[in-house]
C-alpha cells in the first residue's frame, strides 16, 4: 500500500494570516483534527493541529 491508496485529495487548508479561531472554526466545520497552513503560492508553510 503506498500513501497514494489512502492520501485525501482535497485538503482544506488555512492562510498564516487567519486566526487561530478561524482555523479553529474551519476544522470543526470539516471535523478535522488537523490541516496545512499554505501561502499565497500553495506552499506548504506549517501545520495546525489539535492539542
Amino acid at each position: 500500500m503506498r500513501a497514494k491508496d489512502v492520501m485525501t485529495a482535497r485538503v482544506v487548508t488555512v492562510s498564516p494570516d487567519h486566526s487561530v479561531r478561524h482555523a479553529a472554526r474551519i476544522m470543526l466545520d470539516h471535523r478535522i483534527s488537523g490541516m496545512p497552513v499554505v501561502d499565497d503560492g500553495g506552499r506548504v508553510v506549517g501545520i495546525v493541529s489539535e492539542g
